[in-house]
């Protein structure tokens, strides 16, 4: 994180001047760290890694040029952004690598940061994302009779239990608007049954950046693709007893040999990796005949946005279930009803 030492800079910055302070003060020094610590927090775990990747491949190709002159210059960025132009690299890459320079600059506190000073230099970031566009496909939203398909498929009673996890996870995501993330941070002691609901609390959100948390209730149906029923189903066929327990309970699955039987790994502070929900949802859809292209996990969240919008769920009520950053977004979810 410190960019300058990086990058070879010898330019003062704020970060310099608190860097002196605390080696020159024994009082100040264990304050150093924590410090780094809290400027990184500013951004969410995933963010500040990804961050952290694009601006190194942003420092090999400053050394690669001997463009070494820090704080970097309008002109440098400017360069840059169009160096992964020709490489063929997409919008997305663009807007990571722009605002990965932009946040290490301000990290370090430069008097001049030219990503948040120079309208030159976005104008060369908005050219560069046009000439790289490509149409949008944006997933499509799963449907009832997909849902029901998928429960009938992989929640069978016979099922293994790597087939009950990911059908939970799906109907929950689905009933709950839950972004995917949401759903595997899940803890058994976040979820609280009634006889007619449960709840579920959100501890770590997109939207949530202060953490507050929120809850969301999800009600029961009294069908066979009640999603609080097959929850309760996953719970005790993966042996998650504790009400209080603090484990996640979208876990990794093992094989017991003794049993013959599968059962979670026992270590319950590792939730599910995002790739390898992924990857087994993929293969799922593959075995229901359907296009792995055409659906993503965030099908979900937009499949039941998009039938409890057209079902006339009150606007306040539909908003505060799924929590979205802007009205734009909460717009882009929904696939509006033909008929409609």
């Amino acid at each position: 994180m410190k960019l300058f030492f990086i990058l070879g800079g010898n330019s003062s910055t704020l970060m310099d001047s608190v860097r002196q302070k605390c080696q020159a003060n024994s009082l100040l020094e264990t304050l150093w760290d924590p410090l780094n610590s809290v400027m990184k927090a500013s951004r969410q775990e995933n963010t500040t890694k990804a961050y952290g990747c694009a601006f190194k491949m942003f420092v090999h190709w400053c050394k690669a040029t001997n463009q070494l002159h820090m704080p970097a210059s309008t002109e440098t960025i400017a360069l840059y952004l169009v160096s992964l132009v020709q490489t063929g690299t997409s919008k997305a890459m663009l807007n990571k690598a722009f605002y990965a320079i932009n946040w290490f600059h301000r990290l370090e506190g430069v008097e001049y940061n030219p990503c948040n000073s120079s309208a030159w230099l976005k104008l060369c970031l908005d050219g560069c994302c046009r000439l790289v566009a490509k149409p949008v496909r944006k997933k499509k939203p799963f449907t009832i009779d997909l849902i029901k398909a998928f429960v009938n498929k992989y929640a069978a009673d016979t099922c293994f239990l790597s087939d009950l996890r990911i059908t939970a996870l799906v109907l929950l995501s689905f009933a709950g608007f839950l972004r995917i993330t949401e759903a595997l941070k899940l803890r058994r002691s976040d979820i609280v049954f009634y006889s007619s609901y449960c709840s579920l609390f959100i501890s770590t959100s997109k939207t949530d950046v202060y953490r507050f948390g929120d809850r969301i209730v999800i009600a029961r149906t009294g069908t066979t693709f009640c999603p609080v029923q097959l929850l309760e189903r996953y719970l005790v066929s993966a042996n998650i007893i504790d009400s209080d327990s603090q484990e996640y309970i979208f876990r990794a699955i093992m094989y017991d040999s003794s049993t013959k039987l599968q059962k979670l790994r026992p270590d319950r502070t590792k939730a599910l990796a995002y790739s390898t929900v992924r990857s087994i949802f993929q293969s799922k859809l593959v075995g229901l005949g359907l296009d792995p292209n055409d659906y993503g996990l965030h099908s979900m969240r937009s499949a039941g946005a998009s039938i409890s919008a057209n079902n006339g769920t009150l606007d306040r009520l539909w908003k505060r279930h799924g929590p979205w950053v802007s009205e734009r977004a909460k717009d882009g979810y929904v696939a509006d009803n033909l008929q409609q």
